[in-house]
C-alpha cells in the first residue's frame, strides 16, 4: 500500500537518498533528532532546497541548509523540479553570460581602436603643423636670403 504524504509518497520517501538536493514543500520544523518528542532547532521555509546528509528512514531525514541542519519528516520533502527544465534554465543563464561576456569583449575592442585612432590623430596633426612651422622657417630663410 502507498500512502500519499505532501509531495512525496511514503514508498518514493524510502527512495530518498545521501546527496539528493530536495525542496521543502511547506514551511517544515527542523528537529535534532529523527523524533517529534525532541528539540526543535528551527524551521526550514517552504521552497528551501535542501541536501539530504543521510537515507531517509521510517519517514525521516537528516538534511542541511548553509549552516543549518537536522531531522526533518519526510513528507514535508518534495523533488525540486523536472531536470530537463532545470537544465535548459542553466542553458538560457549560460547563454545570457555569454552574450554579457561578448558584449564587454567588444567594447573593449571598440575602445582600444578608438584609443589608436585617436593617437594616430594627434601625430598626423603634430606632423602637419610640423611641416608647416619648417615650411615656414625654410621660406623665411629663403626671403632673407633673397
Amino acid at each position: 500500500m502507498v500512502f500519499f504524504v505532501s509531495g512525496i509518497t511514503s514508498k518514493a520517501a524510502e527512495e530518498i537518498t545521501e546527496n539528493m538536493v530536495l525542496q521543502i514543500s511547506e514551511d517544515t520544523a527542523i528537529y535534532e533528532k529523527p523524533d517529534e518528542n525532541s528539540n526543535t532547532t528551527g524551521t526550514f521555509n517552504s521552497g528551501t532546497p535542501v541536501i539530504v546528509r543521510e537515507d531517509a528512514k521510517n519517514g525521516w531525514c537528516k538534511v542541511s541548509y548553509q549552516d543549518t541542519e537536522g531531522y526533518v519528516r519526510t513528507s514535508g520533502l518534495k523533488k525540486i523540479g523536472d531536470l530537463k527544465q532545470i537544465a535548459a534554465e542553466f542553458d538560457a543563464i549560460s547563454d545570457n553570460m555569454q552574450l554579457i561576456f561578448d558584449s564587454i569583449v567588444l567594447r573593449e575592442q571598440e575602445e582600444r581602436r578608438t584609443r589608436i585612432w585617436g593617437v594616430v590623430i594627434v601625430i598626423l596633426v603634430i606632423a602637419i603643423f610640423g611641416v608647416g612651422i619648417i615650411s615656414s622657417i625654410k621660406s623665411g630663410k629663403e626671403n632673407n636670403e633673397k
